[in-house]
């Protein structure tokens, strides 16, 4: 039986749902080279003077390349829906040389885009979307975003204190020129599912995603990055001072001095890792990891079910490392594969500079050159239990390695402090407790 306080929280209900029904009206505004309300998509979104929460805009783009005859600056509660990635493009080119920065679309409020491609073009730090407004809600959907440069900083899509931001979906890129990243993020909370990111650039660092102080939830995201100098590494993903927590991420960095993720200061956990870091060009120094599948500093992340390769190509000269630790980092490895593949040095996992690591039922391999499962220098140490690996036991300046229950395939070499306790070689033979 319905009592009357209930009657009156039905009735409560079906007033308020029916009058935002009625009241967060769609109005829709065409934009085609042909028959549209407007043929630019800048004339169109300044027509727009009276969204809000309760009056919101479509602004719906034919199939076409339009290219802006500006910035296309948005409006809150305004969505931008295009007829298709490969069906709707924008782009924005001011000329190579330009300044200030060519970026096609800068977002304020809540927007939503959806179902187009947006480009920035040439110029010093091209964008294709940028956003610094605080109070912006975006979601990204369906799309694909680029910045392309013929000089430097190219950028997909750059955030700064933007702390409501979705992207599902989608593909970010920026390539030519040096310095460019896919995704580089400041001060903001960012959201993204399903999407790909991709970097490519000259000497200079790029990254698919550079992120300062930001929160990062990533989730089925793929990223790429490709660098042909070696003036510095350059990472797949490079966060510091940040929180990042990943599930199935998959992570590609080739070229000179390629590093699959730099972490630093930062918090950090990762399931269903994959990252490949294959070094393809002799860097211009021969300092320790210049080809390194995740590198931390200052960071201890929990790192689960993961498949992380290092491949140095034949003939270069360039040190592989699976996991480098510095500066008091130590990292949980669980559940994980490593593989390192070098014709010099191959270091499965390199601890210093107070540093160390623990590993669980993972794997561990070193193949070609100078093998070396585990490093550790006089002020680091490292932890394996129910494990398996093949490659030496370097503990070369004083540092402790520990294992228990530790399988060693192959050769046993040890040099250093090792300590093994229910450990056996490949014959099944039980070690002694200094894995001799």
């Amino acid at each position: 039986m319905i009592t009357n306080k209930l009657f009156r929280s039905i009735a409560f209900l079906i007033v308020t749902i029916a009058s935002q029904s009625i009241y967060a009206q769609q109005n829709i505004i065409t934009v085609s080279p042909v028959g549209g309300d407007f043929s630019d998509p800048v004339a169109a979104m300044n027509s727009i003077v009276d969204a809000s929460a309760v009056n919101r805009y479509i602004i719906r783009i034919a199939p076409g390349s339009y290219e802006l005859s500006e910035t296309l600056v948005t409006k809150p509660f305004v969505r931008v829906s295009g007829s298709g990635v490969s069906s709707t493009s924008l782009f924005f080119n001011d000329g190579l040389f330009s300044m200030p920065v060519d970026t096609a679309m800068v977002v304020v409020g809540n927007v939503e885009i959806d179902n187009l491609s947006i480009s920035g073009i040439n110029g010093s730090g091209p964008t294709g979307i940028k956003c610094t407004d605080q109070s912006a809600r975006i979601l990204l959907e369906n799309t694909s975003v680029s910045g392309v440069t013929g000089m430097f900083g190219a950028l997909g899509v750059s955030l700064s204190g933007c702390t409501g931001v979705v992207i599902r979906n989608s593909t970010l890129s920026a390539s030519g020129g040096d310095g460019n990243a896919g995704l580089a993020i400041s001060n903001s909370v960012v959201t993204m599912s399903d999407s790909s990111i991709s970097a490519s650039g000259a000497m200079i660092r790029s990254s698919g995603i550079s992120a300062v102080e930001s929160v990062l939830t990533l989730s089925n995201v793929r990223v790429n990055v490709r660098n042909l100098g070696g003036l510095d590494d350059s990472p797949g993903i490079n966060i510091r001072s940040s929180s990042m927590v990943a599930d199935d991420l998959r992570v590609s960095s080739s070229g000179n001095k390629p590093v699959g993720i730099s972490n630093t200061d930062s918090s950090v956990v990762m399931n269903g890792l994959t990252v490949t870091a294959v070094g393809q060009g002799s860097s211009p120094s021969s300092e320790v990891g210049n080809v390194v599948g995740v590198k931390n500093n200052s960071t201890s992340p929990r790192i689960t079910n993961a498949r992380i390769t290092v491949t140095v190509s034949t003939g270069v000269s360039d040190q592989g490392v699976g996991i480098q630790n510095t500066n008091s980092s130590r990292p949980t490895i669980e559940n994980s594969q490593i593989s390192v593949f070098s014709t010099t040095n191959n270091i499965g996992v390199h601890n210093s500079e107070s540093s160390g690591s623990i590993a669980r039922g993972s794997f561990i391999s070193t193949a070609r050159g100078n093998l070396t499962a585990f490093f550790n220098d006089s002020t680091s140490d490292s932890r394996t239990l129910n494990s398996s690996f093949i490659g030496n036991i370097g503990a070369n300046e004083g540092g402790i390695a520990r294992f228990v229950n530790t399988e060693f395939i192959g050769n046993v070499s040890v040099s250093g402090q090792a300590v093994c306790l229910n450990s056996y070689n490949s014959s099944l033979v039980e070690l002694s407790r200094s894995c001799r």
